[in-house]
């Protein structure tokens, strides 16, 4: 525990003590002002998560094994830990630092996919498991192969938006290659789903053609300001799909 503390000092200046047992093993977090990645955060309709249940089910944002962090001065804190009420305790749960010429994104504690909430027993969705992901991708900076509306939507989500059980059941893997980009589709349940699959074309190329590698088929394409977007759509009986975008 020292060697980590001693590295997040070294490395990021941040002040992270062990985790202590005896604290508050699990803690709700609130934004600090507008970020960009909050927008695309996927939340169920507040009056209905407030309705289901007397909402004793709402979903929430938290961290578990959480830990008490000093941020350096150059931090962009952007969440707060909150109380039981949702007011900001002041203590960093999320912060942004830039170092080694990249973005760094620090949480103090565990984003997991359900939370239990100690005042209804209940166990709810927990929303900062998809905040995180998206975290990520704005550190990393713009990819030029992404689908939009991700998670999509399914009949199982539209039917029960409230259940801690629901989860994403399909991927997407961006791969570049010389003279093309691929996006592979896996669905595991084979939930229908809808959803464009775009590519930022880069700088002097133009795309020839895509084609679905797995049924050998021509795909249709839209290209409009930069980016070329293909209709993704999985059935019942689709438990993969491959996409080669190829470039001229």
């Amino acid at each position: 525990a020292d060697c980590d503390r001693s590295l997040l000092a070294d490395l990021f200046d941040i002040d992270a003590p062990a985790f202590d047992e005896s604290q508050k093993p699990a803690q709700r977090f609130t934004l600090i002002g507008e970020h960009p990645v909050e927008s695309t955060v996927q939340r169920p309709d507040p009056e209905a998560a407030r309705r289901y249940f007397s909402g004793t089910c709402e979903p929430y944002f938290e961290l578990t094994f959480s830990r008490n962090v000093t941020a350096p001065d150059d931090a962009e804190v952007i969440a707060e830990f909150c109380d039981e009420s949702g007011s900001s305790t002041g203590r960093p749960a999320i912060m942004s630092l830039d170092r080694y010429g990249g973005r760094v994104v620090y949480l103090a504690g565990f984003p997991t996919r359900t939370s239990h909430n100690t005042v209804f027993r209940t166990w709810v969705r927990n929303l900062a498991h998809q905040f995180v992901a998206r975290l990520a991708e704005w550190a990393a900076g713009p990819c030029p192969m992404r689908v939009e509306g991700w998670p999509p939507s399914t009949p199982l989500g539209q039917v029960r938006p409230i259940d801690h059980r629901f989860m994403t059941t399909c991927e997407f893997f961006p791969l570049e290659g010389d003279d093309h980009f691929l996006g592979v589709i896996t669905s595991y349940f084979r939930e229908p789903m809808t959803f464009p699959m775009a590519l930022t074309v880069p700088e002097g190329r133009r795309v020839k053609r895509v084609v679905e590698l797995l049924s050998d088929d021509e795909i249709p394409f839209e290209q409009r300001d930069g980016d070329a977007t293909v209709s993704v759509e999985l059935t019942f009986d689709t438990p993969a799909l491959v996409f080669r975008f190829e470039l001229a």
